[in-house]
């Protein structure tokens, strides 16, 4: 009995123990996700295009401008090219990545874009309709909403098809040529935005998928649109900075509000799901370079995150498990804030 009572106390003991240690980990762990950075750290040695976060957060994939694709740990120590059949619409000009392992390339064809849709299944590129303008992926990573244009070019409408151009379905007719679309979180809803902003378009029109109703959210001239949440969404519109100002929209409140930051939305990242990362020109000690701060979006507070030095300029900026990269805009190379 002694023996029993002996070592279910030091069981005890060492539960106690075990559950003090990982209770201390967990919020260091945490804290590392979301602590300053101290340095910036090269991970490609080689230009980058569109690179992105892999499903398990572990590994960045991304392209070249020869349509080859690559696959590299967070840290750039291991970097593998993933066997692809040969693309024919050189140069690759960015991959709009599925919520799988599928995509689509952007290329150049007749001096206009063309998409090309990959099946990782089959590994075949499946070249689509020359009458698609644009197009967003669904978060069921097997359609697309896509623009529309007639043959003669005078007509546009709104489409979801399957990621191959099979299933056309029509939503609507668009009232203005040349429509950015992007696709919401929920894949029930679209913004739409004119790429031609003048004073009869350049409104951010909200569209529903199934019925294809619309009502225009933000009239105007803005720039572009994006989503970072079911119920949220950025844009930019011209301002007095060089760069656009952005604004943050929320659809449950039909309220619009200033972040009180210029840059674009290609330099801003969600961070986790309450604040984002954005990369902002300054000039430290007579060099133009960019500082990233951060966004709360609880409040729309703006705080300091990093200052690279010597001085770095982010064009395409992202996160991977809670840690932000970027694209530098001389090199084409991928960083990442340590």
């Amino acid at each position: 009995m002694r023996k029993f009572l002996l070592l279910s106390i030091i069981l005890f003991l060492v539960g106690i123990a075990l559950a003090s240690y990982y209770g201390l980990q967990e919020p260091s762990n945490k804290e590392a996700l979301t602590k300053n950075p101290t340095t910036v750290q090269k991970i490609t040695t080689d230009p980058a295009i569109s690179p992105v976060s892999s499903l398990d957060g572990r590994a960045i994939w991304y392209a070249d401008k020869q349509g080859k694709i690559f696959r590299t740990d967070l840290s750039g120590s291991n970097v593998t090219e993933y066997p692809m059949p040969f693309f024919l619409d050189k140069p690759l000009r960015e991959i709009r990545w599925s919520q799988d392992a599928d995509f689509i390339a952007v290329g150049t064809l007749d001096n206009q874009n063309s998409y090309t849709y990959y099946d990782s299944k089959t590994k075949l590129y499946t070249p689509l309709a020359k009458n698609v303008i644009e197009m967003d992926w669904l978060p069921d990573g097997q359609r697309i909403v896509l623009v529309w244009q007639s043959n003669d070019k005078k007509n546009q409408q709104l489409v979801v098809s399957n990621a191959d151009g099979s299933g056309y379905r029509v939503v609507a007719n668009l009232p203005a040529p040349e429509f950015i679309v992007k696709a919401s979180p929920t894949g029930k809803e679209a913004l739409l935005l004119s790429s031609k902003s003048n004073a009869e378009n350049g409104s951010i029109l909200f569209y529903n998928l199934e019925d294809g109703t619309q009502k225009t959210l933000i009239e105007g001239k803005n720039i572009d649109i994006k989503w970072i949440g079911e119920n949220q969404f950025l844009y930019t519109k011209a301002g007095d900075s060089a760069w656009p100002e952005v604004y943050i929209y929320n659809l449950k409140t039909s309220k619009s509000d200033s972040l009180g930051i210029n840059t674009n939305l290609d330099r801003i990242s969600p961070l986790n799901t309450t604040q984002l990362i954005a990369a902002t020109t300054v000039t430290t000690n007579g060099n133009e370079g960019d500082k990233f701060v951060r966004v709360n979006l609880n409040d729309l507070s703006i705080s300091e995150f990093f200052v690279p030095n010597p001085p770095k300029r982010a064009f395409e900026l992202f996160s991977v498990n809670g840690y932000s990269f970027f694209i530098e805009s001389t090199t084409g190379h991928i960083f990442s804030l340590k």
